[in-house]
């Protein structure tokens, strides 16, 4: 190893790339563990992307956007379902669709900080949420059929 590698310059790079590492996994926490995220991995020590397009965050922000929108015409579904529904199957499927929303909510908010802040970093990726998108259909989907199941076993009988 030459002298020139464990210059200070380097060793500065490594020190931040470190404790850029450590907060990611310190902000993933319960949260992470719970949807079954992997932890943000920045790129090499001292690899920084370079100059990022004010388009970049405009990008991020449109994207968070359109999850909470997403969201909110769930929660507003769960909420009809809960106010005018007066029989047991209806208050169920709004308390169901009322939770996948309120993740829906609480995931924009998630994605759209991390991203934020491996931009702000210059954190070179992995920008794509793959597991996200997965998680909430599976919610939507057992909140309908759970709903679609009770209604047809009552009609059933």
């Amino acid at each position: 190893m030459s002298a020139s590698s464990i210059s200070p310059p380097n060793i500065e790079r490594a020190a931040k790339a470190a404790s850029a590492a450590t907060s990611n996994k310190d902000r993933l926490g319960w949260f992470a563990a719970a949807f079954g995220l992997q932890p943000v991995k920045p790129g090499k020590p001292g690899k920084k992307s370079g100059r990022i397009e004010p388009k970049v965050f405009f990008a991020n922000e449109r994207t968070f956007l359109s999850w909470m929108r997403f969201g909110v015409l769930i929660g507003a579904f769960s909420l009809a379902l809960l106010n005018f529904s007066q029989e047991r199957i209806g208050q169920i499927g709004g308390t169901l669709l009322t939770a996948t929303s309120i993740g829906i909510l609480i995931y924009a908010l998630y994605l759209f900080r991390s991203r934020n802040d491996m931009l702000r970093g210059k954190i070179a990726g992995p920008y794509e949420a793959p597991y996200g998108p997965v998680l909430m259909v599976v919610f939507l989907s057992v909140a309908v059929l759970v709903n679609f199941g009770m209604r047809w076993k009552e009609l059933s009988n």
